[in-house]
Formats: structure tokens, sequence, C-alpha cells
């Protein structure tokens, strides 16, 4: 066990192998590696920097409980070899900057609280489909461009909610809430995108520009922007506000 309020660094060329769970009050990982089958914990108080470097494959995960905390918050390059999750509501990531490369083995599961607060993009580096699936609320909260999934596959039956900006989907499968706040918007540019049967609340645009939406169920549209692409599905939708058809 790890006791005490100091932190644990991991910089340089450097590399951490944990051989089991270690819960850590704090963690600054800036770059290197950390490897192996042990967990990588923060439990209520503790937080996780995560400034870049390799979370490597092993069989460990880094799991984000209570009321810990993650930080992502520089440019340099960071990739996800292993499972990254947030367990009950009050667990949260906060993603300030740059890219997350979900790498082989990679995947994100989110039950927490995950922010992004700019611009920012997750990017499948790796072999194989890399997935988010977000049960709890996965929100995009600064920066006036795109938050983007770039071959990062999103299945959400919690919340999504765009209040700044654009998110930008690849493949998709909606089924929770689906919240766009007014005059912002979440995007289908390519890809697959599924609605089934989802709680669209507010009123910004969901605009389709290439790719296909499928619909499925009964529910309600409030802000639909169709210029090209497929509109597919079994769904009865209701159109409650503008629904715009160019192409």
């Amino acid at each position: 066990a790890m006791t005490g309020t100091g932190k644990v660094e991991v910089s340089g060329a450097g590399t951490l192998t944990l051989t089991a769970p270690i819960s850590f009050p704090a963690l600054a990982f800036l770059s290197g590696q950390i490897n192996g089958s042990g967990d990588v914990l923060a439990g209520t108080g503790g937080t996780i920097s995560w400034d870049g470097g390799l979370f490597g494959t092993g069989g460990g995960k880094v799991s984000v409980s209570g009321t810990g905390t993650m930080l992502v918050n520089t440019v340099a390059p960071k990739t996800l070899n292993r499972l990254l999750e947030t367990v009950g509501g009050t667990a949260s990531i906060t993603w300030g900057n740059g890219t997350i490369d979900i790498g082989t083995n990679g995947f994100i599961n989110n039950a927490g609280f995950f922010e992004s607060t700019a611009d920012t993009t997750l990017n499948n580096s790796g072999v194989g489909t890399a997935t988010v699936t977000n049960t709890g609320t996965f929100k995009k909260s600064g920066g006036g461009g795109s938050t983007t999934f770039t071959n990062v596959e999103l299945v959400s039956s919690g919340t999504l909610w765009v209040a700044s900006g654009t998110v930008n989907l690849a493949n998709a499968t909606l089924s929770g809430t689906v919240d766009i706040d007014s005059s912002r918007v979440l995007l289908v540019d390519s890809n697959l995108v599924t609605l089934n049967t989802p709680n669209f609340i507010d009123n910004g645009l969901l605009q389709v520009t290439i790719g296909q939406l499928t619909m499925n169920g009964t529910f309600s549209l409030p802000n639909l922007q169709f210029d090209n692409g497929l509109l597919d599905g079994t769904g009865a939708v209701t159109h409650t506000g503008p629904f715009v058809w160019n192409g």
C-alpha cells in the first residue's frame, strides 16, 4: 500500500512497472511508460496528471473512482494501450489539451464525468476497434472548434453534452441523453451514427454532411440539418424544430 500525500513522478525515458494495484495520492505522468499487470488507481482524494507518456499493456488498467480525478493538460504525445475507466458518478477526467491516442488493447469506459475543456482529439492509433463506452456524462465544455473522434467509436447510453463548439463523431451508437446547447453542433461527417431512441434536449444542431445516420425507435429531434449522405432506420421521428435538407 502507498500512504502519505507525496507525489510519484514518471518522466524522461523512465518506465514504471506495476505487478500489483497501487492507489496513488498523486501521480505525475510526464513521459516514459507505465506497464505491468498492476492497476493504476486514483480513489477519493487521488489525482493522476497525465501530461505525456504511454500507458502500456500487461493486463493492468487505469481506474479513477470515488472523487478521484485525472487531469490531461498538455499537447505532449499520450498513448493508451489498456483500459481507462471512471467508476461512479463523482469520478472525473478533465481533458484540457492535445490528442489521446488509443492504441492496441486500449479503450475507455466512462461511468463518471469525462470533460473536454478545449478542442481535442481521440485518435485510434492501434490495430482493431478503439471504443469509448459512456454510461456517465461526456461533455465538451470549452473550445470553439471541435472535439473529434478519429476512428474511435462512441457507444453512449449516458449523457453526451455539447456545451461548446462541435463534437465530431466517427462511428457511434447513441441511446441515452443527447444535450446539444443552443448554437452548438453534433456533427456526422463520415462513418455510421445510429440513434436508438435517444432523448434529445435543448435546441442545438445535429448536422449530417456525409456518412449515414440511422434512426431507430420513437423520439423527437429539435434541430436537424442534412447536407449529404444517407438517412436510414425504422424510427418514428418527430421534428419539433427546423429540419433543413440541403442534399
